[in-house]
């Protein structure tokens, strides 16, 4: 699944807190071991080391209304 920015989406989903997603974007088999051991941060109430706010479920690349379709080929 890729999203409109092509960025992962890592965090709590906005309105359900205790419930985490953890989106790749076509690139999860290479960060596996980093989304892991985020979402397991958060899970446990331990700040991130990273900077999540790229990748926050409700950003605007996420929930503006939609815009231009594109395939990748």
């Amino acid at each position: 699944t890729l999203t409109p920015d092509r960025d992962m989406v890592l965090g709590a989903v906005p309105g359900h807190d205790p419930v985490l997603v953890g989106l790749g974007a076509a690139h999860g088999f290479k960060f596996a071991p980093t989304i892991g051991r985020i979402l397991a941060d958060l899970a446990t109430g331990v700040t991130p080391t990273v900077n999540l706010t790229p990748y926050a479920p409700d950003r605007p690349a996420l929930t503006a209304p939609a815009g231009r379709v594109s395939w990748l080929v």
